[in-house]
């Protein structure tokens, strides 16, 4: 193994598993037999991605996360051992397995994080919100991200995780009839927090610049000094603050977005045998007198992401949308499409096949651009049921995908269809973002509202776009 300090101070990186073997025989052939070696091994999660040091390249590894306080480093040395032969046996001896630390977790918060959407959309302005915003359930402390508006059976609802609309896993009678907030409380009592902590501090240094003026007053000053000419104008900032804060205080009484109608209860799905953790939210007839429309809010990449975004767009119909504007959604991607792209069908007959991105805005972290992984995730969760998750993996040298606050926000393609729901990440350090992240397909989301409501009407309308 090299030592050396250039080794040592690079950072590594991980990748999708892209054009690689593995992702033809994985599902039929590996999975099961890679799971059943690991019987022993208390694991969270089992990924299949690619690991190196950046700027070299990368190799195929099955990624075991466990719980630091699970580990058993013989029992994992000798399961990695056994992965690898089972490796060799299928013809993939470059493909090798590696445990690491770290925690499966939903992507709910219960504090502002890293991106303030306020700055961009101020809260007492969003009455009529705009898809990827802060909403939380009343008695509880969790935040997390509106998904999109639809109709079932005619009448207006939202969706969201059932982790962020509730507390409890299994879906109660009272629980049903939880209120829920947009914007959430927590983000409102955030911005009431800090305009007050902003005029506080304006108003203190008005205060210790009146009192210099006094002094200079009594020794028989009478120039005007830059503190005096300061103090004028954030005495008008103040002022302009004033209105911000009764709107703020205002809209923490008027936020009823809606009440929880319905959530199916945190469990592993029988078909799908994905988690099936969504909830649908009644709209409140006072707020809303139609459907609001699903549109998202204007991006607002860094240059390193715009430019990626215009390679990969700009021939795309909703191109300049991702770029300039405010896209819209489209409609659910098939999964049989999504299907056809991740399921090796694509990544084995292309040379120069690059793994599919994919975009979200969430609550916490805004606008992010992530990697669709070629193999989907092996997960369990606290219940201990295995799931198996599609999964996003971050792009190096680009911000996270996801962080916590953002379950529930809607994954979309390059044409702005509907990909999936992001619910959960895989990190060690959960407050700075998931290394991994898990989401429901959308066409398997709707196909199960359609068996709870037992309805075939389940409508996400499409956005129609004003001609530039």
């Amino acid at each position: 193994m090299d030592w050396s300090p250039l080794r040592r101070s690079k950072r590594k990186c991980m990748h999708t598993i892209g054009n690689h073997k593995i992702a033809t025989i994985y599902d039929d052939k590996l999975r099961p037999r890679g799971r059943e070696i690991l019987s022993d091994v208390k694991w969270k999660t089992i990924d299949v991605v690619r690991l190196g040091y950046e700027e070299e390249p990368s190799s195929p590894i099955i990624l075991i996360t466990v719980n630091i306080n699970d580990v058993n480093e013989d029992i994992s040395q000798g399961a990695v051992d056994k992965i690898h032969e089972l490796m060799v046996e299928f013809g993939l001896p470059d493909v090798h397995a590696e445990i690491k630390t770290g925690r499966l977790f939903e992507q709910a918060g219960n504090k502002q994080e890293n991106y303030d959407q306020n700055i961009h959309y101020p809260l007492e302005l969003c009455r009529v919100p705009k898809l990827g915003v802060g909403i939380s359930s009343d008695g509880s402390n969790r935040v997390g991200s509106l998904c999109l508006f639809l109709k079932i059976n005619g009448s207006n609802y939202a969706m969201t995780c059932q982790h962020v609309a509730t507390s409890s896993g299994m879906c109660t009678q009272t629980d049903a009839k939880n209120a829920i907030f947009q914007p959430a409380k927590q983000d409102l009592e955030q911005r009431k927090y800090l305009l007050n902590k902003w005029m506080r501090i304006n108003q203190s240094y008005c205060d210790a610049i009146e009192a210099k003026k006094s002094k200079s007053t009594e020794a028989g000053s009478t120039s005007i000094s830059k503190g005096q000419i300061r103090v004028s104008e954030l005495q008008d900032e103040i002022k302009e603050l004033v209105p911000r804060k009764s709107a703020i205080k205002s809209m923490i009484s008027e936020a009823h977005f809606g009440t929880l109608e319905y959530a199916p209860g945190i469990a592993k799905h029988a078909t799908t045998n994905a988690r099936r953790d969504w909830a649908v939210i009644r709209l409140s007839d006072d707020r809303f007198e139609t459907l609001p429309p699903n549109i998202l809010p204007c991006t607002h990449f860094f240059d390193r992401e715009r430019h990626m975004v215009w390679d990969l767009c700009i021939e795309q119909e909703y191109g300049y949308d991702l770029l300039y504007g405010e896209p819209g959604l489209t409609a659910p991607l098939p999964l049989e499409e999504l299907n056809a792209t991740l399921g090796g069908l694509r990544a084995s007959k292309e040379q120069d096949y690059e793994s599919p991105r994919v975009f979200k805005h969430g609550r916490t972290s805004g606008w992010t651009i992530g990697a669709l992984n070629e193999i989907r995730s092996g997960c369990r969760f606290g219940d201990g049921c295995e799931t198996t998750e599609y999964c996003v993996v971050n792009i190096p040298t680009l911000n996270y995908f996801s962080y916590q606050g953002d379950s529930g926000a809607c994954i979309l393609d390059t044409n702005c269809n509907i990909v999936g729901m992001l619910h959960s990440g895989n990190g060690e350090n959960v407050p700075y973002g998931a290394e991994i992240t898990y989401f429901t397909p959308m066409e398997w989301i709707i196909q199960d509202i359609k068996d709870s409501f037992k309805t075939e009407d389940v409508v996400i309308e499409r956005h129609i776009q004003e001609a530039l």
